[in-house]
This record gives structure tokens, C-alpha cells and sequence, in this order.
């Protein structure tokens, strides 16, 4: 019977702990760190500075299966925050922001007040979280502001090639930011 001097380096242990880690992946960064941690005490503690193969798999046997472990520790982790449900709101929300480019194209005062409800709209939503809104704000927002830009180049140039690309600009953006915040609520067309 041989023994060895046993450190988490240990060939059955390491074997072990990546196999806690694995299963781990389900609970928080924290909580897995810590069960990690605690259980390669536990490990060291019980085990004498050398040790055999067979002690070492006495050791682990005691501990239990990791998958046990790790269901044991879910079931202790409080439950993740639920995400809000989204409202009946929100459809009609996201077709405003939608449209939010081509009704700035048609009539800008009119374009402008329904990007501004929109925003403030999106803003006060308990769907999103602030980078999902700050994404959405900026993909509205990219619709007039390259659209201005795009009419200071063109100025006094503009046929029927920039026209086109204007009304997939007025579209295109607003739409896919739509479709975005759409996905980001969890909701699935069904």
C-alpha cells in the first residue's frame, strides 16, 4: 500500500472538485466558489499529510456524490429574481419604436414627439433592464441622427438611390432594435 502526500493536486480529488465544478456551473458565482472552497478544506482536513488511494476515496465517498452536492446547495440558494412579465403594453411600444424613423421622415414634429414617448415609454417599462433600455434608446436614436447626417452629406444631391437608402435606414434600425428588446423580454412567439 502506498501513500502520498495529499493536496487537492491529487489525482482522485482533482477528478472529484472538477467534477463538483461542472455541476456546479448551475448556482452563483459566489455560492460555487464558496462550496468549492469548503469542501477542498474538508478534503485536506480529513485527510493525513500522506495519505493512500484508498483514504482518499473513503474521504470522498463520505462527501458524496457531487451531483447530490450541488442539488443540495441549489435548494439552499434563494430563488433568482423573476423577471417582469411583460405588460399588454409592450406590443404596442415596441410598433411605436418601430415607426419611429419613418414617422420622422413623414412629419419630424409628429416623428420626434412619438420618439419621445417612446423613450420616455421604454424607460419607465419594468420588462427591460437599463442595458437592454440603453441599447434600445441608442438604436432609436441612430435613425435620426444618421439620417441627419446622411442629409448634411447629400445636401442638394439627393435621388432616388439615396431615397431608398433612407427608407431602409427609417426602417431597418428601429425594427431590429424592436426585435431586440422583444427577445430581451423573454417572451416567445407561440
Amino acid at each position: 500500500m502506498t501513500t502520498t502526500p495529499v493536496t487537492l493536486d491529487h489525482p482522485l480529488v482533482r477528478a472529484y472538485l472538477d467534477t463538483l465544478r461542472q455541476e456546479s456551473a448551475v448556482l452563483s458565482a459566489l455560492r460555487r466558489e464558496e462550496l468549492l472552497a469548503d469542501l477542498g478544506e474538508h478534503i485536506t482536513a480529513s485527510l493525513a499529510r500522506t495519505a493512500s488511494d484508498a483514504d482518499v476515496r473513503r474521504v470522498l465517498d463520505e462527501l458524496g456524490d457531487p451531483r447530490t452536492i450541488v442539488t443540495a446547495a441549489l435548494a439552499e440558494e434563494p430563488p433568482a429574481p423573476a423577471r417582469p412579465v411583460p405588460t399588454r403594453h409592450t406590443k404596442g411600444l415596441l410598433c411605436l419604436l418601430s415607426l419611429t424613423g419613418a414617422l420622422v421622415a413623414l412629419s419630424p414634429q409628429v416623428g420626434t414627439l412619438a420618439l419621445l414617448v417612446g423613450l420616455v415609454l421604454l424607460w419607465r417599462a419594468p420588462e427591460w433592464e437599463n442595458r437592454a433600455k440603453g441599447i434600445g434608446t441608442a438604436g432609436v436614436l441612430a435613425t435620426p441622427l444618421l439620417l441627419l447626417g446622411f442629409g448634411l452629406l447629400a445636401a442638394g444631391r439627393i435621388g432616388p438611390v439615396e431615397i431608398l437608402l433612407s427608407l431602409i435606414v427609417w426602417l431597418t434600425i428601429p425594427t431590429l432594435t424592436s426585435v431586440y428588446l422583444w427577445r430581451q423580454t423573454g417572451v416567445r412567439a407561440g
